[in-house]
């Protein structure tokens, strides 16, 4: 399996970011591709893979948090 494809299996983690906000900001470009997009953000976080995010940002007050569902 290449490498984007890999990362597209994290999609999931998309719905946990403000990412339509990110995009808007242009602190993110917007990609069609779900992996591309994953390693964009990454990139922007400058980390190895969500599993590395979640060790960052998920254990400190830096979260990043998705708005929530109404």
């Amino acid at each position: 399996m290449e490498a984007m494809e890999r990362l597209k299996l994290e999609a999931p983690w998309l719905q946990e970011l403000p990412l339509r906000w990110m995009i808007a900001q242009k602190w993110v470009r917007d990609f069609a591709h779900k992996g591309e997009q994953i390693e964009e953000l990454l990139r922007f976080f400058a980390v190895a893979g969500v599993a590395a995010w979640r060790s960052v940002y998920t254990n400190q007050n830096t979260a990043f948090y998705s708005q929530p569902s109404l």
